[in-house]
């Protein structure tokens, strides 16, 4: 097997570069020998892109895992910067009278949309250890943790018993597609804020009984074997719907 080796310094960062003659693949060693900037992962995605068309099927399988994992660090990586800009207050220093989301839409080119789960992330981080660092450790996307966050802090009686699930919602959450996450959470809504989700405490009452299977004080969506959260709605009282 013949290897060749090549070193290179760019902007602080040491690249060793293994060629693979025999097999055609090409690996990348990264040594860090100062402050990493983003021209650096830059230059490294183009690196791994020049080696796709010499892996095997099997082989892109298991980096496309691995690539999930590093999208969802970038996206936090996103969130921490969007943090960054909330604290600082930047885009006073151009209009005083201008906010956080403003600033995200004109420079950024978000929409509304955008940049109000942009900025609800980032808040979401600073609340939920929990979700941060599953975040940040690349075991939930972003679209996944925008998910459970949007249902979670959707009303204020979600609110008041998310903190109590977002570490369940943070371990299940890799296991699930995105389609199965969103009817779990739908689920979870039902259970803790029956009144919103339903026209009234006659339909909550029964969409509860047809979504939730109760155990032992837990609760499971039909047919799956694992618990989604403890019932927590027995034992507290919901209020009733102010009058039209």
């Amino acid at each position: 097997m013949i290897r060749t080796h090549v070193r290179m310094i760019r902007k602080g960062i040491l690249y060793r570069r293994s060629d693979l003659v025999v097999k055609g693949v090409e690996s990348v060693t990264v040594q860090m020998v100062g402050a990493v900037t983003l021209d650096d992962i830059d230059l490294i995605v183009d690196a791994l892109l020049e080696q796709v068309e010499h892996l095997s099927g099997a082989d892109a399988s298991a980096q496309l895992a691995r690539v999930s994992a590093f999208a969802a660090k970038l996206s936090a990586y996103r969130v921490a910067l969007v943090s960054k800009i909330q604290t600082s207050q930047v885009w006073r220093e151009s209009d005083p009278n201008a906010t956080a989301a403003s600033f995200l839409r004109q420079e950024h080119a978000v929409d509304h949309r955008e940049a109000k789960a942009d900025l609800r992330a980032a808040e979401s981080f600073g609340r939920f250890p929990d979700l941060q660092r599953a975040c940040r450790a690349g075991k939930l996307s972003r679209e996944k943790m925008d998910l459970i966050v949007s249902v979670g802090l959707r009303t204020a009686e979600r609110e008041a018993v998310f903190g109590d699930f977002v570490s369940l919602f943070v371990d299940i959450a890799p296991r699930l597609t995105l389609s199965q996450l969103r009817r779990t959470m739908e689920v979870w809504a039902d259970q803790v804020d029956p009144v919103t989700t339903c026209g009234d405490d006659h339909d909550a009452h029964r969409r509860r009984e047809l979504h939730l299977h109760a155990k032992a004080g837990e609760f499971a969506v039909p047919g799956r074997s694992t618990f989604l959260a403890r019932d927590r709605s027995r034992s507290k009282p919901r209020p009733s719907r102010p009058p039209h």
